[in-house]
């Protein structure tokens, strides 16, 4: 697939301020968003790839307590982070153009980098492919 298709592609899939081409990242939003656990979560970028097997999106969030030393209810993320897919993830795709293969939701409690190793950062990822216009979590 060409870096053009790749392009187009993403354009049409994301519904979001800035550029979605393959690689490249989106403007961060300046309002939180309000997830279920009642957590601090603001978009920090959102990317487009496609390795080969359809258009993956991923979702990246700041929240900053998932680092802290208090024990955070892994229910409570699991809640937060169907709802990140689901509701904001899913309201954010073009309603006219072919659904991605998967959504990736990724927490951080400091920003990093996508890709690069941050073992001092605590990070939590979960994909979600979707059907019926639902986030079905995959198991890695």
């Amino acid at each position: 697939m060409t870096t053009r298709r790749l392009q187009q592609m993403g354009a049409a899939i994301l519904a979001l301020a800035g550029s979605a081409a393959s690689g490249q990242t989106t403007a961060p939003e300046e309002s939180a968003v309000a997830v279920p656990s009642g957590m601090e979560v603001r978009l920090y970028e959102t990317l487009t790839d496609d390795f080969g097997g359809g258009p993956i999106l991923r979702f990246r969030f700041l929240a900053p307590m998932i680092g802290s030393t208090m024990a955070h209810d892994p229910d409570a993320l699991v809640t937060d982070m169907q709802f990140l897919c689901q509701d904001y993830a899913m309201s954010h795709l073009g309603s006219d153009a072919a659904p991605p293969a998967q959504i990736v939701i990724s927490l951080m409690e400091a920003p990093v980098e996508f890709g690069q190793p941050r073992p001092d950062v605590r990070q939590i990822f979960e994909a979600f492919s979707l059907r019926d216009d639902t986030c079905i979590w995959e198991a890695f």
